[in-house]
């Protein structure tokens, strides 16, 4: 076969998923504060799909796959990566799809209105050697969506974990993303990374530290991990956003409030079904007086405990991430988190159990989550509250809940079935309450004290291509906020290398 016969499968990919009329939504990137860590401290909740950016067995390409058949004859739009090419100089590269073209019914829609999403877009992954990783992605969208969703937008003013949007239609919202990371391990214990994605820490399907829920950032990443493989230490720091314009400004338009975000994380696994993490997490100000000046040199330091002396331009938050595996099926794990300026704190606690069997794969999870309302707030200064561009870092609904969640997944050969269900109560939330509220804003609103929020939902899906997960599938999202319920039916066809957030 020709060298460069994977030149075809990419002009194709640009053509099916570039054409005129078709729409998106946004699938995020993520990275992981550690590498090949073999007892998950820090992991991707949920997602048998989500690939590990440092992982290099998932570039592990076969120069003779190359083209769209296959020595079987089979074609290869069904069954492998449709572009993919691996020199012998050691350079690898893929390239996905991605998609979601779906068709939506809410019992709460107008009539005459049709709902759907709309996807085009790309993500490719690249490594030279054991060196050099790089990953990039981009997506163009434009969707109608559920009552729900349009709420959290004109709340929020951003689409829950994706971007701002401007109009579309009379109802809909357009919005892009793009995010890449490039890392270089100079030794195989040893990562260094650049980019603008999102991360998630823990094991959980929630994470009371840092979920994958608001919209990319820019980040700077360092992980080490020992020898001997029970010590891990990561260092990141994040360029963050509010939506709070700058009051002096000379431009034609006011820049948005920038913040920092840095992360230290230590994790010792003394024997490998425990691990033990200690997490720090801090929001650092850049702004005085009313001008934006630079984070503070403080706000670098690497050292985890250190950043809760400091009481000036900071929120900090500590905690504790513990999991323990037992009969190598059942997951144990828990969070707590303190807020030092607030001196509250959350806790989670959950349950995976899974199963396994010839081309049958299956598992089944249970967390309760408490997060107290002052949590993640910081009563003075707005732009230190845990949040980017009004979504929150933490819990997607932010702060003041209880939740107890239950969710699981069971699929044989390339059909599957996803399951999930959570009730939360909340005493002072307005359908969807942004951390830059303050409590006497929340106050206010007496209508919704003591508010119920029940979430259900149900996917069936068949994997036409299993390599991306590109598939057509019929869902259905029961979601019931102070009495008000609204049933959401979709079906369509899409490719889920990420997880999607609709689960508010």
């Amino acid at each position: 076969m020709q060298k460069w016969h994977w030149l075809n499968g990419f002009l194709l990919t640009i053509i099916v998923f570039w054409g005129d009329g078709m729409h998106s939504q946004y699938n995020p990137l993520i990275h992981a504060y550690a590498a090949d860590i073999s007892f998950a401290d820090i992991s991707f909740a949920d997602s048998s799909q989500a690939a590990t950016i440092y992982n290099s067995n998932a570039l592990s390409i076969n120069k003779s796959d190359l083209g769209f058949v296959m020595p079987n004859k089979k074609p290869r739009f069904f069954h492998d990566y449709i572009t993919e090419i691996k020199e012998d100089s050691g350079f690898t590269i893929r390239i996905y799809p991605l998609a979601d073209f779906s068709y939506l019914k809410s019992s709460r829609q107008i009539d005459t209105l049709t709902l759907y999403n709309n996807t085009r877009g790309l993500y490719i992954e690249a490594q030279f050697k054991d060196k050099f990783y790089i990953t990039s992605g981009f997506e163009e969208n434009q969707s109608i969506d559920p009552v729900y969703i349009q709420e959290y937008v004109n709340q929020h003013q951003v689409y829950p974990s994706k971007a701002r949007v401007k109009p579309f239609k009379t109802f809909g919202y357009d919005y892009a993303v793009a995010y890449g990371q490039f890392t270089y391990k100079p030794h195989k214990q040893i990562d260094l990374s650049l980019g603008n994605g999102k991360s998630f820490i823990g094991f959980s399907h929630r994470s009371l530290f840092l979920s994958d829920f608001a919209s990319p950032y820019p980040f700077m990443h360092i992980a080490l991990k020992s020898k001997n493989k029970k010590w891990h230490y990561s260092y990141s720091y994040n360029w963050l956003g509010t939506m709070q314009r700058n009051p002096e400004f000379s431009t034609v338009e006011a820049v948005f409030i920038p913040k920092n975000m840095s992360v230290q994380l230590l994790s010792y696994t003394p024997i490998k079904p425990l691990s033990i993490s200690i997490i720090n997490t801090n929001i650092w100000s850049k702004q005085s007086d009313s001008k934006i000046t630079p984070a503070p040199l403080r706000s670098f330091q690497p050292l985890p405990v250190a950043s809760m002396l400091y009481s000036s331009k900071t929120n900090a938050c500590m905690g504790l991430d513990v999991q323990l595996l037992l009969f190598k099926t059942l997951h144990l794990y828990g969070q707590v988190n303190l807020n030092k300026h607030t001196d509250q704190m959350a806790f989670l606690s959950g349950v995976k159990t899974s199963w396994t069997a010839p081309n049958f794969y299956s598992f089944l999870r249970a967390e309760f989550i408490n997060i107290p309302a002052l949590m993640y707030t910081h009563s003075s200064d707005q732009s230190l509250h845990f949040d980017h561009f009004n979504q929150a870092l933490a819990h997607p609904l932010g702060r003041d809940l209880q939740e107890f969640f239950i969710g699981g997944s069971a699929k044989y050969n390339r059909l599957g079935i996803d399951l999930d269900f959570s009730y939360i109560n909340t005493s002072s939330d307005s359908t969807f309450l942004p951390l830059h509220y303050t409590m006497n804003q929340v106050d206010l609103n007496t209508s919704v004290l003591n508010a119920q929020r029940i979430n259900f939902g149900v996917e069936m899906h068949y994997d036409i291509n299993p390599k991306y997960f590109f598939r057509v599938f019929t869902s259905y999202r029961h979601r019931s906020f102070a009495g008000t319920p609204e049933g959401v039916f979709s079906l369509g066809l899409k490719s889920t290398l990420f997880p999607k957030h609709n689960r508010l």
